[in-house]
């Protein structure tokens, strides 16, 4: 078996292609308008390594990952909550999407707090589902979204 690509912690160098994947991530599987504005918020949080991480797989990049620490509406307790983990399109037959995961529950045993991962998307979302119970086991709810109007 081939090693799994490397991710690294993003730096501020790596702000502009973050950006641009996640317009693409946006494309894919944008629920709402994109505010670029709350993007570069959460990247700066990320940057300033406030609470926040961005994992990134090489130059240029080929997938990220940003987690930050939350906490459940019903508890003080910190978990690492996934905003999003993307691999672009043109990489999608690697091991990416594996290390991305590999990376998130790595952060998750070495701060020792739980992390909650999940997948939005209408575009082969059964694939990416039995490759996230590979890794997490059985899933823990499921997300559905009314639209008014539609």
């Amino acid at each position: 078996m081939t090693d799994l690509p490397i991710v690294r912690i993003a730096t501020r160098d790596d702000e502009e292609e973050i950006v641009e994947a996640c317009h693409r991530l946006h494309k894919e599987n944008g629920l709402f308008p994109l505010s670029v504005r709350k993007l570069l918020h959460v990247l700066e949080k990320a940057f300033e390594q406030n609470g926040s991480i961005v994992g990134v797989i090489g130059s240029p990049i080929e997938a990220c990952i940003y987690m930050q620490l939350s906490s459940m509406w019903y508890s003080d307790n910190e978990i690492w909550e996934e905003l999003w983990s993307f691999v672009l399109p043109e990489y999608r037959q690697s091991g990416n999407a594996k290390s991305l995961l590999k990376f998130a529950t790595k952060i998750s045993d070495d701060t020792g707090f739980p992390l909650l991962i999940g997948i939005v998307s209408n575009d082969r979302t059964q694939p990416k589902v039995r490759l996230y119970r590979r890794t997490f086991g059985e899933p823990a709810g499921a997300f559905f979204l009314h639209r008014p109007g539609h």
